[in-house]
């Protein structure tokens, strides 16, 4: 039995390995290529999620002070 990944880049790795992109064949059911593509886009969005919280956080700063309302 395979040990579970101890980091987020290695779980990653690993469900990349084990749920490839997916290739549909003559024949195969709609049912069947929904679910696989079901599955490899779950690993797509979690790998977008990590890419998205490894960038830097935007600095908001202030516009100005604006005009007087009175």
């Amino acid at each position: 039995m395979q040990k579970f990944p101890a980091t987020s880049g290695e779980l990653l790795r690993l469900l990349d390995d084990l749920i490839p992109e997916v290739i549909s064949k003559p024949g195969d059911s709609p049912e069947t290529i929904f679910y696989a593509t079901g599955r490899r886009s779950v690993v797509h969005l979690l790998k977008q999620w990590r890419d998205g919280a490894l960038q830097p956080a935007v600095k908001v700063e202030p516009r100005g002070k604006g005009r007087p309302t009175r």
